[in-house]
């Protein structure tokens, strides 16, 4: 990825252990920690993170409002403009760039969550004096494989759906450590609930985790079963639903609240923290005021990227209070870690970078003064249109927006939360900037200048050719795409991109297989590596 820094000064900052933080006491741990992941569900989505009541409305949730109130809740949370990216930053730490996952995971060949790639649930595994059981129930979007969120992800227990999207609520595949099964017809909202509530009531006096990722409100919109919602006979026609989505996704979004209800009678408050948060913004179809349909999922705005979160129940301290802490989802797994009374310095790899910052000190409502003050936002990858390929960057008050087609923005976000006007103006001039703002933009635009992983050059490790396949080895970079290309001469100047070749990660060893499924009788080939 190319990008154009106006009057950028190099500025190296190493992010490693200097920024891990010291455990919290006992008496602040939490026993148990209740991870809730909605899908597609901005900030504008709920009546808790949606202060805006002029043209909005809201799915009645009583029992996420009711928590909320409890707790501490986020104005000011990040992520990615799409579900996977999310995902990878909350269960890694560590930033898309890193991972090599900037974009929604679509293709076989897309890249995914490394084996090597050290997640939450491994650094439980490595503190087994805590006595934690770990689980993740939901949606994974992060590789294909049935036994990767067990192998890749290193959760004990797996029960979900693999892919981004479902084909059908009612109808869909359904994987339990690593055995998939077709034609799962229970609603998969109350699926998920009943597998959460069957994992949790059989830990008896362990501590738990559980990682609890629901579908609701992504793709397809439909009508949840009547009994989870209040939105009386809505259609079932698809012309219907897509001239109207809004009640759709709002009846979803009750469903949810629903299921989450019954979730919490099998939880105690008293000794279970409680975290909720979106993984992205809202689809521009379904997005509502303040923001406008362009400023949606899929989009470094705003409405893309800033996501509904709050922290409830034990570990907690003060309740029914918001926090103005700009927070990145790579910050929560080093969170929640610290609360649950892990050492972080002990248990984190020194041989890879992680980019979270533990605002633990946020959950206890006490003074935070993390040592990188910047967040970083991607959008990368094949899948996403190159209109909206770039960069964004944060800090307490402003954000740039740099895209690779030459666009770039900065906002105020104290005077302007909603990105109505670009500084810049258009043309995009730094002459309309004052003194403070051109001071901003050169600090934010020199931290994302540093935040980059350029790749080495790949090395042919082995090459098998057979009569129908064609397989190439390379070592495995972290955070590295690998393409495969072909030609029927060396010396050509243009070589064509094998599309639909199949990408694979050895478990046991840092090596990527690319192969060609449908070789020519005779040809050269090439692998090439990019990062971001």
């Amino acid at each position: 990825m190319k990008l154009r820094f106006l009057g950028r000064v190099f500025i190296l900052l190493a992010i490693a252990a200097a920024l891990l933080p010291t455990n919290v006491s006992a008496q602040s741990q939490p026993r148990n920690i209740l991870f809730v992941l909605a899908d597609d569900t901005g900030t504008d989505a709920f009546s808790f993170s949606n202060t805006n009541t002029v043209g909005t409305s809201f799915a009645a949730t009583p029992n996420i409002d009711a928590l909320a109130a409890q707790g501490v809740r986020f104005r000011n949370c990040y992520g990615y403009p799409s579900c996977s990216p999310t995902r990878s930053c909350l269960l890694t730490g560590r930033y898309g760039f890193r991972t090599g996952i900037g974009a929604a995971i679509d293709e076989p060949h897309d890249p995914y969550l490394s084996p090597r790639d050290f997640t939450i649930a491994k650094a439980f595994a490595a503190n087994p004096q805590l006595g934690f059981r770990y689980a993740h129930v939901g949606k994974w979007h992060l590789s294909a494989d049935a036994i990767d969120p067990n192998l890749i992800g290193g959760w004990s227990h797996y029960s979900g759906f693999l892919a981004g999207e479902l084909t059908s609520y009612y109808d869909w595949e359904k994987t339990v450590n690593g055995v998939t099964t077709l034609h799962n017809t229970n609603y998969c909202t109350s699926d998920n609930a009943t597998d959460a509530i069957n994992w949790i009531t059989a830990q008896g006096t362990n501590r738990w985790f559980l990682w609890f990722a629901l579908k609701a409100a992504h793709a397809p919109l439909h009508v949840p079963p009547n009994n989870l919602h209040s939105y009386g006979s809505l259609s079932t026609n698809e012309a219907d639903i897509a001239n109207d989505p809004k009640p759709y996704f709002r009846a979803m979004i009750e469903a949810l609240d629903t299921e989450m209800g019954r979730v919490l009678t099998n939880i105690n408050l008293a000794e279970t923290m409680v975290v909720f948060l979106g993984d992205n913004g809202t689809p521009g179809a379904t997005i509502q005021s303040p923001y406008l349909s362009q400023q949606c999922k899929g989009t470094l705005t705003e409405g893309g990227v800033r996501l509904p979160m709050f922290i409830t129940g034990a570990g907690v301290v003060g309740t029914d209070r918001w926090t103005d802490a700009v927070i990145h989802a790579v910050d929560v797994p080093v969170t929640l870690l610290e609360m649950a009374g892990v050492n972080l310095a002990n248990t984190m790899p020194t041989n890879m970078v992680f980019d979270g910052r533990s605002f633990a000190a946020v959950v206890r409502n006490e003074p935070w003064n993390p040592a990188e003050n910047v967040i970083l936002m991607e959008n990368f990858g094949s899948i996403i249109p190159e209109q909206l390929r770039g960069v964004a960057a944060r800090g307490q008050r402003y954000k740039v927006i740099q895209l690779e087609i030459g666009l770039q923005g900065l906002f105020d976000l104290q005077t302007d939360p909603y990105e109505h006007t670009n500084l810049f103006g258009f043309p995009n001039s730094l002459t309309n900037l004052t003194a403070s703002q051109i001071a901003a933009y050169v600090g934010l635009t020199n931290r994302m200048a540093a935040w980059h992983n350029p790749p080495g050059t790949p090395v042919i490790m082995n090459t098998t050719a057979a009569s129908n396949t064609l397989k190439v080895s390379v070592p495995e970079q972290l955070g590295i795409a690998y393409s495969l290309h072909r030609s029927a001469s060396l010396t050509a100047p243009n070589w064509t991109e094998v599309t639909n070749y199949v990408r694979q990660v050895h478990t046991n060893e840092a090596v990527v297989s690319l192969t060609d499924p449908t070789p020519p009788s005779r040809a050269f080939y090439r692998v090439s590596a990019q990062g971001r």
